[in-house]
Parts: C-alpha cells; sequence; structure tokens
C-alpha cells in the first residue's frame, strides 16, 4: 500500500498511527491515519468498515487524496477483512 496518502482504519481497538503505518509498510509522517477519528469515533453495526471505505472514496473524489485505503472486519472474532485501496486522476 505505499503511496497511500489516507487510511481509514475499522477497528474497536484504539491502535498507534506509527504502527498501523509500519504494518502497512506506509509512511508514518506523510500518511494520516483514521483522520475521522475511526470507528471508535461512530460504529453502526454491521457498516462501521463499509463507512470507512465510503471515507476513503469520498477523500479521493473530493481530491484531499490521490489514493487511500478503506479497511473493513467482519466475524464474531474479526476474521474476515477486507482492504479496499482507491486512486484517482484529475480529469
Amino acid at each position: 500500500m505505499p503511496g497511500a496518502e489516507k487510511v481509514f482504519r475499522r477497528g474497536l481497538v484504539a491502535r498507534d498511527p506509527a504502527e498501523i503505518a509500519a504494518t502497512l509498510g506506509l509512511d508514518g509522517a506523510t500518511t494520516n491515519i483514521n483522520p475521522s477519528g475511526g470507528a471508535l469515533c461512530g460504529n453502526p453495526m454491521f457498516a462501521a468498515g463499509l463507512a470507512r471505505i465510503g471515507l476513503a472514496a469520498r477523500a479521493v473524489m473530493s481530491g484531499r487524496a490521490g489514493r487511500a485505503l478503506g479497511h473493513a472486519t467482519s466475524g464474531p472474532a474479526l476474521q474476515q477483512n477486507l482492504v479496499c485501496v482507491l486512486s484517482g486522476e484529475a480529469s
């Protein structure tokens, strides 16, 4: 995922943004991790992951990011994960 400018991670446990950046191979100094506050600030049941992907799409469509990552999880032990990388070009 190198090159992602924003990361919208879905998780019920707060993580250190530097840890997330290192795990994903991103530069923590230039990548904005959970600029919306993450799922901890609003966790609609069964839709928090979709909301993170929507926020990533909004960041790309608005031009605030050229590349963004959205993360969703599911399952009682969070065993299903989806990582969605979005990028756009100026039209």
